[in-house]
């Protein structure tokens, strides 16, 4: 290998870095504590000797005119590629050194838990619990009830716990038994009681209150409550929802796009500024899918969209960084949020003139949001990599 030379910013780096790998010479670039002046700075080595001259060549050429449009077609597939194996002439004292050197001993590492380690936990923790309660609601009330009450963890952690959920309860607790299974087996005083909660003035989001609107006028309509427990402190339920899951496919399919996309934004900054992040993409994603569609939603959904969003914009922007995701997964996942935004669309439609009752259960408005949320948070020179 061969010292071509120093770069102050690891962008130039970077730069430099991918123009040579364009020209096909096999090269790579490490971070140093400069003595002198105690700052960061980066080397550039070329593996093969023979390439140089060329090398040297396009770096005077590059410190000369660095703005030269060749140098800045830089891309992040490039970054991606792993470099070739190191190699050297080694002389006959280097062998008898290495081998008169003592065998390897080899050390079991400390598990070394990560905030991508806690999310995952916190989010199966909850989960199960929920569904033990759900479990022992459904063997005491049956499966009808099981359905349509919450249990003691949702009523703490949806983003908002209005009047008529409360009603609901109430009326499965008093009416429902475990020989309850099907709607159709509903009795008449429960079904009146349940229509009785239903009308219970509430949010239920924003294409309801249209709707609201149509049928019983403005005033009326307007004279529901939004965030009816926040308003009384209960702040953490901004959040919390994020926390719950329907079943074990949708918590299996959130938790494993959060370890692939949570695991490579650890790696490049500071937990604290990743949980920062969660935090923002959560808060808010929520709160839009709760003025859209009320609070009966849930999943962490719409924080993984805004980890994508997020790996997106610093790919485009600082590609040197080493953010990977393929285009095709970005594909996917933004036609499955453009496929929910037409169906959304849809059903409200056929709703608003009475055509079909239909809703449909996925939070889109989250991921919408939340996607936009991580792209604009993906802009900030705070969270570049490496700034702790």
């Amino acid at each position: 290998m061969r010292l071509i030379g120093t770069f102050e910013t690891e962008k130039q780096a970077f730069a430099f870095y991918s123009f040579l790998l364009k020209e096909g010479v096999q090269n790579i670039y490490e971070s140093y504590a400069d003595s002198q002046s105690g700052k960061r700075k980066y080397r550039l080595w070329i593996y093969d000797e023979d390439d140089f001259q060329v090398a040297n060549d396009w770096l005077e050429h590059y410190k000369l005119h660095p703005e030269d449009p060749q140098f800045q077609e830089i891309g992040a597939s490039l970054a991606s590629a792993p470099p070739p194996p190191q190699y050297s002439e080694t002389t006959k004292e280097e062998e008898a050194k290495w081998q008169s050197t003592p065998p390897l001993q080899v050390k079991v590492r400390s598990l070394h838990v990560t905030l991508t380690h806690f999310v995952l936990f916190l989010c199966a923790a909850v989960f199960l619990w929920n569904s033990m309660q759900k479990e022992q609601m459904e063997k005491n009330k049956g499966i009808l009830a099981a359905y349509m009450a919450h249990t003691s963890i949702e009523k703490e952690l949806l983003f908002d716990y209005p009047a008529y959920f409360h009603n609901i309860d109430a009326v499965v607790e008093k009416y429902a038994d475990k020989d309850l299974q099907d709607s159709k087996q509903i009795p008449a005083p429960m079904k009146d009681a349940l229509e009785k909660a239903e009308e219970t003035p509430s949010w239920r989001g924003l294409y309801p209150f249209i709707l609201s609107v149509k049928k019983e006028g403005w005033k009326k309509a307007s004279s529901v409550s939004l965030f009816e427990k926040i308003r009384h402190g209960q702040v953490w339920r901004l959040f919390t929802p994020c926390l719950l899951h329907f079943d074990f496919l949708h918590i299996l399919f959130n938790m494993a796009w959060a370890w692939i996309l949570g695991k490579q934004i650890e790696e490049r900054i500071h937990w604290k500024k990743m949980g920062l992040m969660i935090l923002i993409i959560g808060i808010v994603s929520n709160t839009a899918q709760y003025m859209m569609s009320g609070p009966s939603f849930l999943g962490f959904s719409g924080v993984i969209l805004g980890m994508a969003g997020f790996i997106w914009m610093r790919q485009r922007r600082a590609p040197w960084e080493g953010y990977t995701i393929s285009r095709m997964v970005l594909l996917f996942l933004l036609l499955f949020v453009l496929a929910m935004v037409v169906l959304g669309f849809l059903t409200f439609t056929l709703k608003l003139f009475s055509v079909l009752e239909v809703t449909p259960i996925i939070a889109n408005t989250a991921h919408v949001i939340g996607g936009m949320c991580g792209i604009l948070l993906g802009r900030l020179p705070f969270f570049a990599r490496g700034k702790k």
